[in-house]
């Protein structure tokens, strides 16, 4: 099982309205193929009241062609 959804489960348990959880996925640049994490960030997994947030990181490539934050 996912990492992400053994925190949900956990969130759930002392959260369970999630008025007090604020959602984050890091790592998103470094998912395997055909991993899909759209519902959890959507909300469609785990209904949050503050939005999720992902985190996606400039890759390697990018670093050293000093490709621009904004533009990654």
């Amino acid at each position: 099982m996912p990492v992400v959804f053994v925190v949900i489960k956990l969130a759930r348990e002392v959260d369970p309205t999630g008025e007090r959880t604020f959602g984050v996925v890091t790592k998103l640049d470094l998912m395997d193929k055909g991993t899909n994490y759209l519902d959890v960030l959507k909300g469609r997994s785990y209904k949050l009241q503050h939005p999720w947030v992902g985190i996606v990181n400039r890759s390697q490539v990018d670093i050293n062609k000093n490709v621009d934050m904004m533009a990654a």
